[in-house]
């Protein structure tokens, strides 16, 4: 009769390679789950805010349903373009920002807004503006820094005109 053979070195072999798959689909499943938590993270830290001509409604993680704020709501609007530092421009230098503040203390950012496919986002902004000043809105801004702003020169004016409006 045939005895079995044993060769150590082929079944380690084996054994390691059999080892060296799982730790590879073992990383594989860590990542995702590490990307996944931090689209969840994302997700509840970070709301959408939608601006019509009646107001602006703020929906978060935390409030599907919510928040409704007319434009009386809105205390203050600081405009302009990001600033050096230090005397040095650096990455931001030129970008636009538009900050309300609403009279509950949230601040919110509208200077990197989207708009319907069919409407110009930089001529919403205008539009924008108006909204906010007519609740009473106390407004700064300062064009400022405007020549680092990397858009078409049409566009960068959009912005210098919402920046000066009073």
């Amino acid at each position: 009769a045939g005895a079995l053979a044993f060769s150590p070195d082929r079944d380690e072999m084996v054994l390691f390679q059999k080892l060296k798959k799982r730790k590879k689909y073992a990383l594989i499943m860590i990542c995702g789950l590490l990307v996944a938590n931090g689209i969840m993270i994302h997700g509840a830290l970070t709301g959408i805010s939608v601006a019509t001509e009646e107001g602006i409604m703020r929906y978060s993680f935390f409030d599907p349903d919510g928040t409704f704020y007319a434009y009386s709501d809105v205390e203050w609007v600081e405009a302009g373009f990001k600033g050096k530092f230090l005397g040095l421009p650096v990455g931001g230098t030129g970008d636009f920002y538009y900050k309300v503040t609403y009279s509950d203390g949230v601040t919110e950012n509208w200077g990197e807004c989207g708009t319907q496919a069919d409407e110009d986002t930089w001529s919403w902004m205008f539009r924008f503006d108006e909204w906010c000043r007519s609740g009473g809105a106390e407004k700064i801004g300062s064009d400022e820094f405007s020549e680092y702003c990397e858009m078409e020169q049409f566009y960068v004016d959009i912005l210098i005109d919402v920046v000066n409006a009073r």
